[in-house]
C-alpha cells in the first residue's frame, strides 16, 4: 500500500498503444490487466462502456498532424472523458507548457487545458 491510501488490489487496469512492443510491456509489468491495439483517438470502435471508469490518463500526447493541434488534441481528451464516469478525472502528462500551432492560431497554454 505504501501509505498511499490505495488498495492496489482493487484497481482494475485497462490500457491501449498503437503499438504492438508498448502492450507487451503494459502486460508484463501489470498482470491481470487488459490492454488492447488501439488509437486514443477513435476510442468508439472499441469501448462499448462511456462513462464506467473512475480515471482515465495518458501518460503522453504526441500530436501527429501538426496542421490541427487544437482539434486533435481536444478529440483525444473528448475520447478520455467519455469514458470517465461523472466525477471522475482525466489526468494529461508530459504536455509541453505552450504548443504553437503550425496554422498560425493561437498557441495552446495552460488556460487552454482548463
Amino acid at each position: 500500500n505504501g501509505g498511499d491510501g490505495l488498495d492496489n488490489e482493487s484497481i482494475e487496469w485497462y490500457g491501449n498503444d498503437i503499438l504492438p512492443d508498448a502492450l507487451q510491456l503494459a502486460r508484463r509489468d501489470v498482470p491481470g490487466g487488459q490492454f488492447i491495439l488501439g488509437d486514443s483517438a477513435n476510442l468508439t470502435g472499441f469501448v462499448p462502456f462511456p462513462a464506467t471508469f473512475d480515471g482515465a490518463i495518458c501518460g503522453y500526447i504526441e500530436p501527429l498532424r501538426a496542421d490541427a493541434v487544437k482539434d486533435w488534441f481536444g478529440n483525444w481528451v473528448s475520447q478520455m472523458t467519455h469514458l470517465v464516469r461523472p466525477g471522475g478525472f482525466v489526468c494529461v502528462g508530459a504536455v509541453q507548457a505552450e504548443l504553437v500551432p503550425s496554422d498560425g492560431s493561437e498557441p495552446l497554454g495552460p488556460d487552454w487545458w482548463r
